[in-house]
């Protein structure tokens, strides 16, 4: 179930959040930096996402 965050992500947490053109995106927190959110994803690479644009993945 997904929901949205009402805590501080934490590193290692699975999130998963929409881009620009409306697509899913599912990673883990891997830090902080320049105030958002570093996910890591699958295929390797990090996107940084603002935290209010995260869900938290059970």
């Amino acid at each position: 179930m997904n929901k949205t965050i009402s805590q501080p992500t934490k590193k290692g947490d699975q999130v998963a959040y929409y881009n620009a053109k409306g697509q899913r995106r599912v990673g883990v927190v891997q830090g902080w930096r320049d105030g958002k959110v570093v996910v890591l994803h699958r295929a390797g690479y990090t996107e940084l996402v603002p935290e209010a644009d995260l869900y938290l993945l059970d």
